[in-house]
């Protein structure tokens, strides 16, 4: 990726689009989670990584696909966003992680293990 498109990624990040797009993302998944007969709190969320309950003050809004979205065609996607918890996010995000910062790396690396054995 390139400057001016990371520096064009951030603005979006604090547009009204994109806090519609949140907002279209989170109730996609309530009526998900209420077809399947969970009853998640409005104040939580259910994380579609590890898939546990978690705050929704702490939801990370994860786009899955960075492809052909140069200038902000397809940013606002909804179906393209998944929620999900810091340290599923911190995961997803782990080759940058690792590079930077070893021991963030491992601590996240020991808590998939954890999540994984539920």
């Amino acid at each position: 990726m390139g400057k001016n498109y990371k520096n064009s990624y951030r603005r979006f990040l604090h547009t009204e689009a994109w806090r519609q797009t949140k907002i279209k993302a989170l109730e996609r998944r309530r009526k998900k989670w209420k077809k399947k007969g969970l009853d998640i709190p409005n104040n939580k969320f259910l994380c579609d990584k590890c898939k546990e309950i978690k705050s929704l003050a702490s939801a990370n809004y994860h786009h899955t696909s960075y492809t052909n979205w140069y200038g902000g065609v397809g940013w606002s996607n909804h179906r393209n966003v998944i929620i999900i918890c810091k340290p599923c996010h911190d995961w997803t995000h782990r080759k940058k992680i690792k590079k930077k910062n070893k021991e963030e790396y491992k601590r996240i690396k020991e808590l998939r293990k954890k999540n994984l054995k539920l």
